[in-house]
């Protein structure tokens, strides 16, 4: 009986250790995911306001040719 019941409490115990696990790796998967949606977003905004293409390239005054400026 004694066996039964250490048992019966390592496994709650390990269940009340994964449990706690599973709810800080859903947190951090949640603060990921958002971050990654607010920097693709940003990155979306981005691309609208400076289209690339190829006289952006050459001629991108944030990004001078080499030589110059």
């Amino acid at each position: 009986m004694l066996v039964s019941k250490q048992l019966t409490n390592t496994l709650l115990d390990n269940a009340r250790t994964t449990t706690k696990e599973s709810l800080e790796i859903r947190h951090d998967c949640r603060n990921t995911r958002s971050i990654s949606l607010l920097l693709r977003n940003l990155l979306q905004e981005e691309r609208k306001s400076h289209p690339s293409g190829p006289l952006g390239i050459l001629f991108d005054p944030n990004n001078p040719p080499k030589g110059t400026a």
